[in-house]
């Protein structure tokens, strides 16, 4: 089969369609899985924290918390540009 034959033949079109389906179906699945292990991991840190703050008390003190202060990110690299603020 020429390359101008493969162009206007409708099967392969058809498998490139089903290609680009297959394709952008694992794209989608994969973005859903990466947002629900960052949902849950940024779940756990914040109840870390308050369970912190908390004393392991179940009720909630309300006394301000002080800022987060900059720490060292040797254990983490890619967070490195993540201010307090952007938290």
């Amino acid at each position: 089969m020429a390359t101008d034959e493969l162009a206007t033949d409708s099967e392969y079109q058809r498998l490139l369609g089903r290609i680009s389906e297959v394709y952008t179906a694992g794209q989608v699945r994969a973005h859903q899985a990466v947002n629900t292990q960052i949902t849950e991991t940024y779940w756990q840190i914040g109840h870390d924290i308050v369970e912190f703050e908390q004393g392991g008390q179940s009720a909630c003190r309300l006394r301000p918390i002080p800022p987060l202060q900059p720490q060292p990110r040797s254990d983490h690299p890619a967070t490195a540009r993540v201010s307090a603020a952007a938290m």
